[in-house]
């Protein structure tokens, strides 16, 4: 019986890639690369835009509280280096209180200045307030921080905060002055206990949305 032998193939006889093939693999590539960096993009101008409307909404929840229950309102602003000893992650928050009013029956050791009114409410990671004024308008986050102290359940809790304070007619009186407030939101992260603001690589102008507040009337504003 004649068997067929087949040549062993070489290495010349084993299928290799083409030039189209090359290049096709090469334009998928870099394809799905312009694609992942539009994605991050878009997922980092979502948190933005996320973290403006979260910030808008509270400011006008502090307003109106501080009209309704005719007392001072504080809106504030933890950075994560502001957080109590043995808490540590790299989200900002933000959170409600109203100033009591002063009781001289109270013992120092109890007494509670300050009532939280709702739970602290974090911006997503890699979102900040940036610092710094724009157009001449001045940056709560340049000012001066105040202390906090609340119940947090059964406990006594002291931090110190950047914040907005709301009078009983709506106005803002914390930090003072005479111009309006400037809140730069953008992309970032946290070093060192400082805000770092991720600047794009091609000299473009900074991606941030800022917000107004005015001082009168203290209803924010998105500018553009």
């Amino acid at each position: 019986m004649n068997h067929l032998h087949r040549a062993p193939r070489t290495k010349r006889n084993r299928p290799a890639f083409t030039l189209i093939e090359m290049l096709t693999v090469v334009a998928i590539v870099s394809i799905l690369m312009v694609s992942g960096i539009s994605l991050l993009k878009d997922t980092g101008a979502q948190s933005r835009r996320a973290g403006t409307e979260m910030l808008i909404g509270m400011i006008e929840q502090a307003r109106y509280q501080a009209m309704v229950t005719r007392r001072d309102v504080i809106l504030a602003i933890l950075e994560p280096n502001d957080l109590p000893l043995g808490r540590t992650d790299n989200q900002l928050r933000i959170g409600m209180f109203s100033v009591n009013e002063t009781d001289p029956t109270e013992k120092e050791t109890e007494r509670v200045p300050h009532t939280q009114l709702q739970r602290w409410r974090s911006f997503n990671t890699g979102i900040i307030l940036g610092s710094g004024q724009y157009d001449g308008m001045s940056n709560p986050m340049d000012a001066a921080q105040i202390p906090i102290t609340y119940k947090r359940g059964a406990t006594r809790e002291s931090i110190t905060v950047h914040a907005l304070v709301f009078n009983s007619r709506g106005r803002l009186t914390y930090p003072a002055g005479s111009t309006p407030l400037i809140l730069r939101i953008a992309a970032g992260t946290y070093r060192d206990n400082r805000p770092v603001v991720n600047a794009p690589n091609d000299g473009s102008p900074l991606p941030e949305t800022r917000v107004k507040l005015g001082r009168i009337t203290a209803r924010p504003f998105l500018m553009p």
